[in-house]
C-alpha cells in the first residue's frame, strides 16, 4: 500500500468496524448481554475483511507538521528492532531547511526521517518497499545533494 492511500484505507477500516458492530448488535439489542465471544468474532471478521481487501500495510508511515516543518516517518525510522551493530545511519542536515536521516541494514534502506520540504518521501518509500540494494551505488551517498534521487526511484 502506498503512502497516499493509507488515509482512505483507514476510513474504510472505520466503516467496516462500525458496520460489523452494527451487524452483531442488531440481533441483540442489549449491549450488556454481549459476550467476549461476540467481540472476538467481530474482531476476526474485521481482520479477515481487511486482509482480503488490502492485504495489510506494507510500511509504517506518519506525516505531520512540527514547528512549521513537514515531518515524515517511514518504516523503521528509528532502527526499531534492528541491532545497533547491523545499522548504518546516514544524515543530511541543512539548518533551518531540512533534516534527513536514513536507516540502512544489510545494504537496504529500512527507514527514514524527513523533516522539511525534502520531496524524498516517495523515493525512500519506494526504496524501502522495493528492497533496493544500496551497495550497487558504490561509494555514492544516497543523501548527496548533487544527486537527484527522485528521478531514479519514483
Amino acid at each position: 500500500m502506498r503512502l497516499w492511500s493509507q488515509g482512505r484505507t483507514m476510513g474504510i477500516c472505520a466503516g467496516i468496524s462500525m458496520s460489523t458492530a452494527a451487524d452483531s448488535s442488531s440481533t441483540d439489542n442489549s449491549r450488556a448481554k454481549r459476550t467476549p465471544t461476540d467481540d472476538e468474532l467481530m474482531e476476526k471478521r474485521l481482520s479477515e475483511t481487511m486482509n482480503e481487501m488490502f492485504g495489510g500495510y506494507d510500511i509504517f508511515t506518519h506525516v505531520t507538521k512540527f514547528f512549521g516543518f513537514k515531518v515524515v516517518l517511514l518504516g523503521l525510522y528509528n532502527g526499531q528492532g534492528i541491532p545497533k551493530s547491523d545499522q548504518r545511519i546516514e544524515l543530511r542536515c541543512t539548518p533551518s531547511e531540512e533534516y534527513i536521516k536514513i536507516v540502512i541494514e544489510k545494504d537496504k534502506v529500512q527507514g527514514a526521517v524527513l523533516i522539511g520540504d525534502t520531496n524524498l518521501e516517495e523515493t525512500f518509500e519506494n526504496m524501502i518497499l522495493g528492497e533496493f540494494d544500496v551497495s550497487k551505488l558504490g561509494d555514492v551517498s544516497l543523501l548527496d545533494p548533487n544527486i537527484d534521487l527522485e528521478d531514479f526511484f519514483d
